[in-house]
């Protein structure tokens, strides 16, 4: 067995050192833009300038929103194409209903004319002979 050299050890290390320090996350869309650019963004608001408890100044930012914020956004706009087709589907089903409760009432309406025309029909022949 061949013992692999100390470059060829070093440059493996290198190689792999280098794919597991990639940055967990990539920058902020709304890191350093301006006010203006922040709020009409959907993705970010404007913070204020602040003084926090230790006495450190913070200067006025814009931020990421929170995911579960956008997400909600997109939610909401979701909920209302699906209510929206939701109501869709029961007016056609109710026209759907109505369609066919009215043939069954205008076959009811003409079997009962038809039968009152027998009715009278054999009544005038009855009274005829």
């Amino acid at each position: 067995m061949q013992i692999p050299s100390l470059k060829t050890v070093l440059s493996s290390i290198v190689i792999l050192s280098s794919l597991t320090t990639l940055p967990a996350s990539a920058a902020s869309a709304c890191k350093g833009i301006s006010q203006s650019a922040c709020d009409n963004s959907n993705s970010c608001y404007w913070v204020s300038g602040y003084k926090r408890a230790d006495g450190a100044s913070v200067k006025a930012h814009c931020r990421t929103k929170a995911k579960s914020s956008i997400s909600k956004a997109a939610d909401k706009k979701s909920s209302s194409t699906k209510t929206a087709a939701k109501k869709e589907t029961k007016n056609l089903t109710n026209k759907t209903t109505s369609s066919a409760k009215q043939k069954a009432t205008d076959t009811k309406k003409a079997a009962s004319t038809k039968n009152t025309t027998k009715k009278i029909e054999s009544s005038t022949k009855k009274s005829s002979s």
